[in-house]
């Protein structure tokens, strides 16, 4: 017996391994979940929909309301959450036991599918995996639709995915898959493509049930929101297909959206490789599936099954890639909205593994070399970002003295190894980085490659069957290995710490509504400029049941330069005309640091505050100083 089926003879001659090791990743995962949803930074999506989804449960006001807030996404995105806080209380802290509790069916639910295709090492394989990167559970603890979304998807995969499923779980399921592109818009090819599926699968009967019961809420939430949800569908609506979408259009005037990112090329392929760092094991298992994809199958459900897999995974990749990197939707947002649909690239892997056909031809060996080459580019030029923990490394290089080897001898030189690559080659510090950094990666997985051939080569070759040379393909397989055990390292998943705080996050928020709420009498007028603590002001809202001007919820999204002050106020948008009408109608001020200081420092010096005084200071709250909220009376 060879050493390869010695060694799978003795995993599954191990009874309760497989629990074990699901146990201990089930644990792991559990912990960081956790600690994730207590440590985070809030930030400005998340409060939107706690605060908003608060504001429409309780009826203060509705969805597309006219002179309420501007409602940017879809309804069930703020209501679910909504109604939750509903139930137990609004706030920070409700939000995030929600987001606790989802993270943990997410993991359950991916560990189903994982069983499913793949047996109990797949469900293993999927609960390990996602335990070992951080990234995406650190989105799926915050309030984000991300993590809202992808529970709706695997909760649809669980009941449709594979044969003879019973029919009301194949019903349920396009119920379920009904309610995806209601909250959350980029995500609604996700629903053709589960109904084509069933077709496929299911049959002509089952496909026309399911998509009947998929337009039930699909069509339900659009025809309660009607018209105001076609907003939503402005970038798809071609001018003159609905008169009275042109007409809404044309009433604000000539505005002119205050944020205006400068969106390089480079910046835009740095948000690339910075999704694909993340989500990396994902992503690379989507091209080693693909690549090694079998000749042969042993049912054509399961086929079926992988090639819907795949077409899904490819479609929402394209999609969220288009919205966020070429049309500016957010292209540092890339990263989080792969988060809602990652996990398919764990399934291609599961459902291919052992059927991949490692007897290539030469075209398709050029492209595992070519996407290996890829790649190690991609991940090199992210960790290249002089704030990163490897581009301060390499730049702290770069500052040291250099050495030559002249003479036979190996001696330190007076200048710098920054300075003479400059002199050599005539390319700017930041340029340099990036070249230094993607070298760094490229050859570091060069000598892993080599590493491993010759490892195999010497040692292991005589007890395999199947692998008679290390080629390309095994190579690419230790590239998704390696990747998926250095997911929790800053190189790939764990180097996304935007929003970590070394302290307990949630507490410093309390007590920051505590001190605010102090300086808020009940029924205040409150104008507000912030970026990031919309929960405060949720805090604090129960207690108080203050006013406040509901189209400044989105911060400088919503602000407009110049148009029709009225229609724009109807419509969830303010400007600098309105800001100095709702201040002089205010009696509190509140002013978090980062946005008075950044965006709306440009506005400052033509509003009038000479009727307030400062009265208080809240601590910082999350990671950032600029969370910091200054209080002004009248």
């Amino acid at each position: 017996m060879k050493l390869l089926d010695k060694i799978i003879s003795w995993i599954n001659s191990q009874r309760y391994l497989h629990h074990l090791i699901l146990g201990l990743a089930g644990m792991s995962y559990t912990i960081q979940a956790w600690i994730f949803s207590q440590q985070q930074s809030s930030l400005l999506d998340e409060g939107n929909y706690l605060y908003k989804g608060f504001l429409f449960a309780t009826g203060k006001y509705v969805p597309f309301q006219e002179y309420g807030t501007w409602t940017n996404k879809m309804p069930l995105s703020f209501l679910i959450p909504g109604y939750i806080q509903k139930v137990f209380g609004p706030g920070l802290s409700t939000g995030r036991y929600y987001a606790f509790v989802l993270s943990l069916l997410i993991l359950i639910a991916a560990a189903i599918i994982g069983y499913r295709l793949g047996g109990k090492w797949g469900g293993v394989l999927t609960a390990v995996i996602m335990a070992l990167n951080p990234a995406p559970l650190k989105i799926y603890t915050q309030v984000l639709t991300e993590g809202l979304t992808a529970f709706l998807l695997l909760l649809t995969l669980v009941l449709i995915l594979g044969k003879d499923r019973p029919l009301w779980q194949i019903l349920a399921g396009s119920f379920v898959v009904g309610m995806i592109p209601v909250t959350r818009i980029n995500l609604f090819p996700v629903l053709p493509l589960v109904i084509f599926y069933l077709f496929w699968e299911h049959g002509y009967k089952k496909g026309i049930y399911s998509l009947l019961v998929s337009m039930i809420p699909f069509i339900g939430v659009h025809l309660i929101y009607w018209p105001g949800i076609l907003q939503l569908w402005s970038r798809w609506i071609p001018e003159g297909l609905i008169r009275s979408y042109d007409v809404w259009k044309q009433q604000f005037g000539d505005p002119v959206g205050l944020h205006q990112p400068n969106l390089t090329i480079t910046k835009r392929f740095l948000a690339f490789s910075w999704g694909i760092r993340l989500q990396f094991p994902a992503v690379l298992g989507v091209f080693t599936a693909l690549c090694l994809w079998p000749k042969d199958w042993p049912d054509r459900n399961r086929q079926r099954t992988a090639v819907f897999l795949f077409v899904l995974f490819f479609v929402l990749f394209l999609t969220h890639l288009g919205a966020a990197i070429f049309l500016n939707y957010n292209i540092h947002a890339f990263f989080r909205y792969l988060s809602a649909f990652y996990y398919l690239g764990i399934f291609l892997v599961i459902i291919t593994w052992d059927n991949w056909n490692y007897k290539l031809p030469y075209w398709k060996l050029l492209i595992i070399g070519i996407g290996i080459g890829f790649f190690s580019l991609v991940i090199g030029y992210s960790v290249s970002e002089q704030s990163s923990f490897f581009g301060v490394w390499i730049k702290d290089l770069l500052q040291k003295q250099a050495l030559t080897f002249e003479g036979g001898k190996l001696e330190i030189v007076a200048w710098k190894w920054l300075k003479g690559v400059q002199n050599w080659f005539g390319w700017d510090f930041s340029i340099t980085l990036k070249i230094v950094a993607v070298g760094f990666i490229v050859m570091i997985v060069l000598i892993i490659i080599l590493g491993l051939r010759w490892l195999y080569n010497h040692f292991l070759r005589q007890n395999a069957d199947e692998l008679a040379n290390f080629h390309l393909p095994h190579a690419l397989i230790s590239l998704l290995v390696l990747g998926i055990l250095l997911s929790p390292t800053k190189i790939l998943g764990g180097g996304y710490d935007y929003y970590d705080c070394k302290r307990r996050a949630i507490r410093h928020y309390q007590e920051a509504i505590n001190v605010v709420s102090k300086f808020v009498e009940p029924n205040d007028q409150i104008f507000w400029i912030g970026k990031d603590t919309q929960v405060v002001l949720l805090g604090i809202l129960v207690e108080k049941e203050f006013q406040i001007y509901p189209q400044q919820l989105n911060s400088i999204h919503s602000f407009r330069l110049g148009g029709n002050a009225d229609q724009l106020a109807r419509a969830g948008f303010w400007n600098d005309s309105l800001a100095q009408e709702w201040i002089d109608e205010s009696q509190v001020l509140l002013f978090e640091e980062q946005a008075f200081s950044g965006w709306f420092s440009t506005i400052y010096p033509q509003i009038d505050l000479s009727d307030f005084e400062k009265v208080g200071e809240t601590n910082i709250m999350g990671c950032s100083a600029g969370q910091r909220i200054s209080i002004y009376r009248r």
